[in-house]
This record gives structure tokens, sequence and C-alpha cells, in this order.
């Protein structure tokens, strides 16, 4: 792929036409940092600066295509290019993150007689995005990368450069919920020596590292015996279970509303006693859309992916269960790569579903290969469920991850996809992953219910759609 066919006059024409491959580049060159490509786009831009403007809004592909390449100028450091896309969406109407309002401040000229009011605000679109249900890992990095650049520009004004680190230290309080206040208090502290510290970030700062979180099997074996002496259990035993276990410990929140593994035995209690309600009412809720499709079911399978606890599996077993509905769970398949909260979501499976075959796969979605989605009988219909995962951009929605999925289908096919209503980019993650199905298997849609804070004191974005092979 050549970054001069993508930034051309007729590219409305070629994502029509190319659009999972155009994808797929643009988050390759993202993830991998390349000079010379860096050089070639910023040239293909100055041929073409308005080569965005053909494209039509409305339209998911061309939407998606907007929002991932915003972020690869942003990435880049094609500032004016970062800038004439966000503004188009903008007059536009398209609802823009906090991540990109952050972006926008940290891609203007900022005039130094206003950088702690732009610090400011940039902080505070941070913390909107946090409060969005943004990955903190990600929030901190374009926090430190922004506080990088500001130095940078100023390493040779003495005074205008430890001007700027007074402002930050006094600006980065811990009362930033997604801060990780000991790397920054650090990292402004190595700023003072400022050649020293430039030289040491300059290329490291390019890249957006995830932690690798250690993920040794625990068993609590206390827990264990508790779950499975209740009977005739329900999630709900499972919200008091782990209320109770915690009450009066003054955990602290080191979940990362879920997007790190979690690590530990008090973590996964901790998890569900912050979030278990809210995925119950999230996930009831779609389940009630499918609820005429699972009354024609006498059996189904079912694929958890990304199943943390397995939260999603458990509700459906209590909403079938409460709906007096007669379709049985034959087979279970678990997909998660924390062996803590597999465990977890193993000894939950087994305890509601004892007559049920529960098989569980310790790995990411991008690595899983066809032999981990089959089922000892395939013909029956699939809930195919994914909760809190598909708008993490961790998740490549590349060919490779299609392929498996669709290897999996049955003949008939039902996904249930559900996130938090973070922003407009991962809420068009979800509409993606449902067009695909739609352009290869006539997928038709049953839900695309979305609904923010103000409304339940949370927020949901549902993509819910059947496949029929």
């Amino acid at each position: 792929m050549n970054i001069n066919r993508i930034i051309s006059s007729n590219i409305d024409a070629i994502l029509d036409l190319e659009f999972q491959k155009i994808y797929e580049f643009i988050e390759e060159k993202y993830l991998h940092y390349d000079k010379c490509f860096a050089s070639e786009m910023n040239q293909a831009y100055d041929n073409n600066t308005d080569f965005f403007t053909i494209l039509d809004i409305k339209n998911k592909k061309h939407l998606s295509f907007l929002f991932k390449l915003m972020l690869l100028f942003d990435k880049y450091i094609l500032t004016k290019a970062f800038l004439g896309v966000f503004n188009f969406l903008e007059r536009n109407d398209i609802e823009l993150s906090g991540v990109l309002k952050a972006l926008k401040i940290a891609n203007s000229t900022n005039d130094i007689l206003y950088a702690k009011e732009n610090f400011n605000v940039f902080i505070k679109e941070l913390n909107f995005a946090y409060e969005s249900e943004e990955d903190p890992e990600k929030l901190n990095y374009i926090l430190k990368r922004y506080i990088f650049s500001e130095l940078q520009m100023s390493q040779h004004n003495k005074d205008q450069y430890n001007n700027l680190i007074s402002i930050f230290k006094e600006c980065l309080i811990p009362q930033n919920s997604f801060l990780d206040i000991d790397f920054f208090n650090d990292f402004l502290k190595d700023a003072l020596e400022s050649d020293k510290f430039i030289d040491n970030w300059k290329e490291k700062i390019k890249f957006f590292n995830k932690k690798v979180y250690k993920t040794d099997f625990i068993i609590n074996e206390r827990y264990k015996n508790t779950i499975e002496n209740i009977k005739n259990i329900s999630f709900d035993d499972i919200l008091r279970l782990c209320y109770n276990e915690l009450k009066g410990k003054g955990v602290q929140n080191t979940t990362n509303h879920g997007k790190k593994l979690l690590e530990s035995d008090e973590e996964l209690m901790d998890y569900i006693r912050r979030y278990g309600d809210m995925h119950k009412e999230k996930l009831i809720g779609s389940f009630k859309k499918i609820k005429d499709h699972l009354e024609q079911y006498d059996k189904i399978n079912i694929i958890d992916y990304a199943c943390g606890q397995a939260m999603a599996t458990l509700n459906l077993v209590d909403f079938i269960k409460n709906n007096d509905l007669k379709c049985k769970i034959e087979e279970v398949i678990l997909i998660e790569p924390s062996q803590n909260a597999l465990a977890r979501a193993v000894l939950h499976s087994k305890c509601f579903l004892p007559n049920s075959k529960i098989s569980f796969v310790p790995k990411y979605l991008n690595d899983l290969v066809d032999e981990d989605l089959s089922f000892k009988n395939p013909t029956l219909p699939t809930l195919q469920l994914f909760s809190n995962i598909l708008d993490m951009e961790e998740v490549k929605l590349n060919n490779d991850l299609y392929s498996c999925i669709s290897s999996s289908l049955s003949l008939k096919n039902i996904f249930v996809c559900v996130s938090p209503r973070i922003s407009s980019i991962s809420n068009n993650r979800l509409d993606i992953f449902y067009m695909h199905f739609k352009e290869y298997y006539q997928a038709r849609q049953i839900s695309n219910e979305s609904y923010g804070r103000e409304q339940r004191g949370h927020t949901k974005y549902e993509q819910i759609f059947e496949v029929i092979k």
C-alpha cells in the first residue's frame, strides 16, 4: 500500500473497494513508527491538503478512516494535517472525544503566556476521557508526550523551560484520577537536566507500550468453596460475596476500568464489586433484545470473548432462568488472557452450568486460531458475546481475527457487542465490526442502542446482529 494512493483525490472510491486493506495499513504504521514513512506522508499531504473533504461522514467506513488517519497524523506530528481533519469533523458536528480535543491543544501553536491555561484545559479533557472509561495508560502516554513536546520546544530558553516545569508540577495534582503521579514526579525531576532529558526521551516518546502484567495462576480456596456451596447460584450472589469480602478494607481502585489484566485475588473481587451492577444492567438490557430468538432455540453454544470473570455468560444464564426460557446451554468457550480472571470464569461457569461443557482459551483475541473456537456440536445456534472489548484499540480488527471468528459460525449466530460509550472513535469500532459481517454474511442488525451517563449513571453503546450462514 502506498500513502499517495490513500492521500488522493479519489480516496472515496478507493475506500469503498479496499477499506480493510487501508485500515490495516494505517494501523500498522501507527503501531510501528517509520521515519521514511513520516517524510512520505508529509509530502503526500502537502500535495493534496484537502483530499478528505470529499468523504461522506455519514458513511461509517469513511468516518472510521478519518479517525484512524487523524491519530496517524498526530503520531507522526503532522500538525496541519491533524488540525485539518479535526476542524472538518467539528464543522460537520461529529462528536469528538476528550482525547481528540486534548490532542488538538497539543497540536496547536501555544503561546507561552497561556501555557498554564492551555495545560489546565488539556488535563480537563483527559479527565473527561477517563470518566468516559478511556484507557488510563493511553491517557498517561498522551500527557507524557505533551509535556515532553512543550519542554523540547523551550529547551534553549532556560527561563521559559524552567517556568514550564513549574507549571506542570503545579497542575499535576493527585486528584486527576487517571494520573500515574509517581511516574510524573520522577519525569519532571529528570527534566531539570534539560539536555540529558531531551536526548534520553526524544526517541522513546514516539512509542506507546502497554505494561505487561503478571498473570500467575491464583486460586482462593475460601472463595472457591463458598461459590461451590451456593445453591441456585445467581450473579447477585457473586456481587454480595465480593462486596462482603472487601467490606471495610478500603481497597484502592487499581483496575483501570478493566483495561488492564487483573493481577490479584483482591483486584478480581474489587472489579466485580465496583462494576458488576453496571455490567449486569447493560447486559440484561441487551439480552432483552434477543429474547425472541432465544425462545426459538432448544440448545445453544456460547463464545465469550475477553470474558474476564465470565460476567456476560453468567448474566445470560440468569436471564434465561429468570424468563423461564427453555433453551439449554450445551457448550461454552471462555477466552481470556489473564489466567487469574480465567480461573474465576471457569469456576463461575461450572457452578452456573454444571451440566454444560466448559472450555477455556488463555489467549488475547488476536492470538486465536480456528481450532480454539470449535464445538463438539457446531450445528447449534451460537451466541457470540463481546462485552467491553471491541472498543479497545489493542484489539486489531484485521482479516486474521475476522477469519477466525467466521470459522466458528454455525447456521444461526447472534452477536452481542456491548461497550461503554467512550467516544465516536471507540463506538465506530463496533460499527465497523458489524459492517464486516453485513458485507460478507448479510448480517441483520437487531439493535444499535446508545445512551450517556446522564440517563442511567453509566454509558452504553451496543451492536447486536444476527448472522445466518
